[in-house]
């Protein structure tokens, strides 16, 4: 039986150690080495892209993350990360794309549909946030921020009784709720 080079995975530890650390120029630099013996290896890719956005390389961040898909498909957390960084650059049709992509395989992640709802706020797609906050509702009603953006998107398609009813709720179970997407 053939043993694996010993460096295997050793790097990608230390990598993700120093991420742990927040030294996240040197879990950039393991995760390098991780790539460089094992040019497929998925999440090597994944956490040099997600320490890529701690030091704020976005574009490099995309490439990563990218890679991370394209070697292990379907990885809805690199379609989630992509979609962040994405975002953040302003590239919000591909974010929308990247938070969809991701949702097909994750259901039931709130913190999916909660992306999904400020991007389609940001873009006045108001019956997409309502969508996004009616499946939230469906998996955690207790969630209470998505009653507030239901309500404001409400209000932006004139349904104001819709939206009088989601403030209330907010008021009721609520008080101590402070707006914020």
């Amino acid at each position: 039986m053939k043993r694996q080079p010993i460096q295997y995975r050793n790097n990608y530890n230390v990598g993700l150690t120093k991420q742990k650390m927040h030294d996240y120029i040197g879990a950039i630099e393991s995760f390098t080495k991780e790539i460089a013996l094992f040019y497929d290896h998925r999440l090597a890719y994944y956490d040099r892209g997600f320490s890529k956005v701690q030091i704020e390389d976005y574009e490099g961040a995309i490439e990563d993350f990218t890679k991370a898909i394209e070697y292990f498909s379907p990885y809805p957390m690199a379609h989630f990360q992509r979609g962040m960084a994405r975002e953040i650059l302003k590239d919000y049709e591909n974010a929308l794309e990247d938070y969809s992509e991701a949702i097909k395989f994750e259901k039931r992640n709130v913190e999916l549909y909660l992306h999904r709802a400020h991007l389609r706020m940001e873009a006045e797609d108001y019956v997409g946030v309502i969508e996004d906050c009616n499946s939230v509702i469906a998996i955690d009603p207790s969630y209470k921020e998505v009653y507030y953006h239901r309500a404001q998107a409400h209000n932006k398609l004139n349904k104001y009784n819709d939206a009088l009813e989601d403030y209330s709720i907010v008021i009721e179970y609520f008080p101590e709720f402070e707006d914020g997407f």
